[in-house]
């Protein structure tokens, strides 16, 4: 192949080592490589919301399952490892961008439907979903400006050649 692109996945693979490896084997020697995975949770503050609501009130299981795309350890990381599968020349970028959720905090609260973690919360007894509601509330009020919850999301991404 003359490229592979991998955007937002890489975090999912059981043996990253391993897909690393796999995509320079099918490269052509002139091939090149583009890798996107989200940064740390921290990094991402809707999804850190969603996680700290969750941390604070609900089973420890369910709150991290929210942390797995934000499970690569850093930029710098994600370069050794391309530069380990044999990949020369990588170069490290770390974008963040706002996610805007233009309904306010009802918005942000639908958004947690999205996440793997919304059927685990419909599943708690009520007493304890209604807790998670109000402490997202209060942690995406801390996001909200102009009537809007703007949170940045942040990406590293590496490019490198064969």
């Amino acid at each position: 192949f003359d490229a592979v692109l991998c955007q937002q996945g890489l975090q999912f693979f059981p043996d990253r080592a391993a897909a690393l490896r796999e995509m320079r084997r099918v490269l052509k020697a002139s091939g090149r490589v583009a890798i996107a995975v989200w940064a740390e949770l921290e990094r991402n503050q809707i999804y850190a919301a969603f996680h700290a609501a969750l941390h604070a009130t609900a089973p420890s299981e369910l709150a991290e399952l929210i942390t797995a795309p934000f499970s690569w350890p850093s930029g710098a990381t994600l370069k050794a490892a391309a530069e380990d599968a044999g990949f020369r020349q990588v170069r490290l970028m770390t974008r963040s961008l706002p996610m805007v959720l233009e309904g306010g905090l009802e918005q942000a609260v639908r958004a947690f439907a999205g996440t793997p973690t919304s059927p685990g919360v419909a599943a708690l007894p009520q007493d304890v979903q209604d807790a998670f509601f109000a402490h997202l509330r209060r942690e995406m009020g801390q996001l909200l400006k102009d009537g809007k919850v703007i949170g940045e999301m942040t990406s590293n991404m590496i490019v490198g050649n064969c």
